[in-house]
């Protein structure tokens, strides 16, 4: 278990708030890897291995854009939240 794990919930509420609103610099920041991501190469094309990824929202979006992507946190729970919020 990691110190991490306590916050989970919090960090998972924010993270979905402004992935919701599309504001906010967590959303700020998903946007700007992925215009980052589209530069460099097709990301249909990429495998990518997504370190500290919490609970998967840029791992989720990138897999959508049919990159290959491997998301791995320290935090079992975060990657929890994970299945719960992208459940197909």
């Amino acid at each position: 278990m990691s110190n991490y794990d306590q916050w989970t919930k919090q960090y998972n509420d924010v993270v979905n708030s402004n992935v919701e609103k599309k504001t906010g610099i967590i959303e700020t920041s998903y946007q700007f890897v992925l215009e980052q991501l589209y530069e460099f190469a097709d990301p249909s094309k990429m495998k990518i291995c997504d370190i500290g990824c919490g609970q998967g929202e840029l791992s989720f979006r990138l897999s959508k854009l049919g990159a290959k992507v491997t998301g791995i946190d320290v935090s079992e729970k975060l990657l929890d939240w994970r299945v719960i919020n992208h459940q197909q």
